[in-house]
């Protein structure tokens, strides 16, 4: 099994990762020795589009005109740095498993949407003065058990699972 430091903080590593630590705490502290910005979502508050919005913009510290929906949350993400910088960004997502368990269809945007945050921070922005900036990891690590109702939710939404481990 590879070592999620081996992923963590890679251009091209896979977007999805999956965890089955019990403490997330560990994980957690594992991931930002690297120089990432980590924030932790619990999947439990994210039962539907609304709380999950308003988790990831407490998590983030999006700004009050926040738009809460998911173009508004793809274009905070993918401009992070304006307010919290570093070497790249790892969304922890613990009991990934109760996301989105109130609206299932929306799982798609979900994984669609790190998706495209993921690509946007893998290219570097040059020649656009103050906005310049390099390239940086963006990873999700989804904090479940390995249950397979868990990963094919995830697949069917169109998510890329690697399985890594500390």
């Amino acid at each position: 099994m590879t070592s999620q430091l081996d992923l963590i903080g890679v251009l091209d590593a896979p977007v999805f990762l999956v965890n089955s630590a019990k403490r997330s705490t560990v994980v957690t502290a594992h991931y930002a020795r690297a120089g990432n910005v980590v924030r932790k979502v619990r999947g439990w508050k994210c039962r539907n589009v609304r709380s999950l919005m308003s988790e990831f913009g407490a998590a983030f510290q999006f700004f009050d005109g926040f738009g809460e929906n998911w173009y508004a949350l793809e274009e905070c993400m993918s401009y992070l740095d304006e307010w919290l910088d570093g070497e790249g960004y790892v969304v922890v997502v613990e009991r990934a498993g109760d996301m989105l368990r109130e609206a299932p269809d929306e799982l798609r945007w979900f994984v669609a949407v790190m998706n495209d945050v993921a690509r946007s921070w893998a290219q570097p922005i040059m020649d656009n003065d103050r906005f310049d900036r390099p390239a940086r990891p963006f990873q999700v690590v989804l904090g479940f058990d390995g249950d397979v109702e868990v990963t094919r939710r995830f697949e069917e939404a169109g998510a890329i699972l690697a399985q890594a481990e500390p």
